[in-house]
């Protein structure tokens, strides 16, 4: 059996979710990436040209590793480092993210849906006093904390992604803050997990991560309660190569939980 019973509970240490596409409706990379193009709509060059360096990046590495068990997963998800920065360095360069505020983020955070029964679920969690992390390649955590936190009044332990720096006027400069944690591949992901454990000194770790997308692999392999948004990208790749896990939906998941 590839799939766990949804009907055995379970009382995780902590709870980790990803964010786009498993927390909210759809990626919502797109509602930040258009945000300088909705201060600037002259600003060059547009955001495609970017898109375009990432999936050329991205299509020509793929197309030089093969998929065919969950080993070839592992090797080609810890090269994808230098896949994310081939667009994040440049825009980076052009500074395409200068000169925006706070305000101009959290602008966007009404044009973002969750997912049915997400709050009901962090709500229990929150009842239950489980810890939850959410841990997102995203490009900014003030949309996450604005929904999350200030809209539905959860109460986080953590949003670890990756965060713009400020300058001292309350603008952007541009360029994200390299001297944090940087989320941009799976492999991050895995060592962010990796530092919960250890902080527990902790072999039996009772991590529940949530995930959908392949991003989400290696760390969904590295947990005792790995769970993946039903029919996802993840839970396909974990039926393919019959990978033990929980597959449903935030009701189901929160059911799991006693």
């Amino acid at each position: 059996m590839t799939k766990r019973t949804l009907n055995n509970k379970i009382s995780p240490k902590y709870i980790i979710s990803d964010w786009d596409e498993t927390i909210t409706l759809e990626d919502t990379i797109q509602y930040v990436a258009e945000i300088p193009y909705i201060k600037n709509p002259n600003l060059q060059p547009k955001f495609q040209f970017f898109t375009k360096i990432y999936y050329d990046a991205y299509e020509n590495y793929k197309s030089k590793n093969e998929l065919n068990d969950i080993e070839d997963y592992r090797e080609f998800l810890a090269g994808m480092n230098s896949i994310e920065l081939s667009s994040i360095d440049l825009l980076e360069q052009k500074r395409i993210f200068a000169n925006l505020t706070k305000q101009d983020f959290l602008q966007q955070t009404t044009k973002i849906k969750l997912q049915p029964n997400v709050i009901e679920f962090f709500k229990k969690c929150n009842e239950l006093e489980v810890p939850i992390f959410v841990l997102s390649t995203n490009w900014t955590s003030l949309i996450i904390e604005d929904i999350l936190i200030k809209k539905h009044d959860i109460k986080i332990a953590g949003i670890i992604t990756n965060e713009f720096i400020f300058d001292s006027q309350g603008k952007t400069t541009g360029e994200w803050d390299h001297t944090k944690r940087q989320i941009r591949t799976s492999v991050d992901k895995l060592e962010f997990v990796g530092s919960l454990v250890q902080k527990d000194n902790d072999h039996n770790n009772q991590i529940m991560f949530i995930g959908d997308s392949s991003n989400d692999l290696l760390p969904i392999l590295n947990v005792d309660y790995p769970c993946s948004v039903k029919d996802s990208k993840l839970d396909s790749i974990l039926d393919k190569f019959n990978i033990d896990h929980y597959s449903g939906n935030w009701e189901d998941f929160s059911n799991l939980l006693k």
